[in-house]
């Protein structure tokens, strides 16, 4: 009964979605699309955990046989400035068999800085399989539309989509994946000019080693091809000369993970996100992120999770993403990130 509860929910999400998302205002853009990556401080495509696998590496899900549906909110405040609670991941997955999986999500996925210091958000949905084509490797693929965002100034959809790979034996999880982020249009930007923009693509690869003592470990790498992106406004090439190196080009992160912590079935993460985000010209602004997360889980079958049988569980998950307490006159703004979500999880 609560899988079909959680699927219809998120079926009328999705339609919702698609009649009004290129009119919603998006004051602040947290940086990752689900609270398990928030606490991370990474996108977790290396992390064996069934949400950030949901939206990041669903092979995951599929080497476990695991379906899940999940819902999530989130928001932020920069100095003054609060946003209000948006949708912030909306998705599903569901094992169809041994080596094939189905998937859906929704999230807002980026963001960019165009020529006038202000942020753009890419809101994407995507459908995907994930095949299981070896007894420890999964491979997964999905593509959709992407809609483009600036103040008052909304894209037509436009295809986007991503393919990763997941690795999983015994204690160790590896993955990684390359998201296509779309090339977006707008007739109607600063109300005379049109916009054409190509987002750049962003590889990330990340381990994760799961102690017996419920203790976890995880490290992830970015790569943002900014040689890719390019920005005309009014026919003429306006794209910045990105500044190169770390924080720009590449990033990374480090978290690590205690379940059973203090209560069982009670999780806590913490973790760093170095990196930045360029201004109008360009310049990098180095950022440091502290990260924080937490769930709860309830079961609600008799089954194990331990014993790889049939299980039910309902978890709700908490993640925070500080750029404030580090932040420096050069740096980033102080912003402070934050997202809930209640996933259901079943496996039979």
């Amino acid at each position: 009964m609560i899988k079909y509860f959680f699927f219809s929910l998120i079926s009328v999400c999705f339609l919702s979605i698609s009649l009004e998302t290129l009119n919603a205002q998006v004051p602040t853009r947290p940086n990752y699309n689900n609270p398990i990556s928030m606490g991370l401080g990474s996108f977790g495509v290396g992390w064996k955990d069934p949400v950030s696998s949901l939206y990041n590496n669903p092979g995951f899900l599929n080497l476990d046989s695991l379906s899940i549906a999940d819902l999530g909110v989130q928001g932020g405040k920069m100095g003054d400035q609060e946003s209000s609670l948006q949708l912030g991941g909306l998705g599903g997955n569901y094992t169809y068999s041994n080596e094939l999986a189905i998937w859906g999500i929704y999230n807002q996925r980026t963001s960019n800085h165009f020529p006038g210091n202000q942020k753009s958000y890419l809101n994407q949905g995507n459908l995907g399989l994930s095949y299981q084509f070896f007894e420890y490797f999964s491979i997964s693929a999905g593509v959709g539309a992407g809609g483009l965002q600036r103040a008052q100034s909304f894209s037509p959809w436009s295809i986007s989509g991503f393919a990763s790979i997941a690795f999983s034996k015994g204690n160790w999880s590896i993955g990684s994946s390359v998201q296509y982020l779309g090339k977006y249009r707008r007739e109607d930007y600063q109300e005379v000019e049109k916009l054409e923009e190509t987002l750049p693509e962003i590889a990330s690869a990340g381990i994760g080693y799961h102690f017996e003592s419920d203790w976890s470990i995880y490290s992830e790498i970015r790569k943002v091809f900014w040689e890719n992106a390019q920005v005309i406004t009014s026919n003429e090439d306006v794209t910045p000369d990105y500044e190169r190196g770390l924080g720009a080009e590449w990033s990374g992160s480090y978290a690590i993970q205690k379940k059973n912590f203090v209560w069982e079935n009670f999780d806590l993460r913490l973790g760093n996100e170095w990196g930045g985000i360029y201004n109008q010209d360009g310049r990098l602004k180095r950022s440091l992120g502290l990260s924080l997360g937490t769930s709860y889980h309830w079961m609600l079958s008799n089954e194990t999770e331990e014993l790889n049988l049939g299980y039910e569980k309902l978890s709700f998950h908490f993640g925070l993403l500080d750029y404030a307490l580090t932040a420096r006159g050069d740096s980033r703004e102080k912003e402070t990130l934050a997202s809930f979500s209640l996933s259901y999880q079943w496996k039979n």
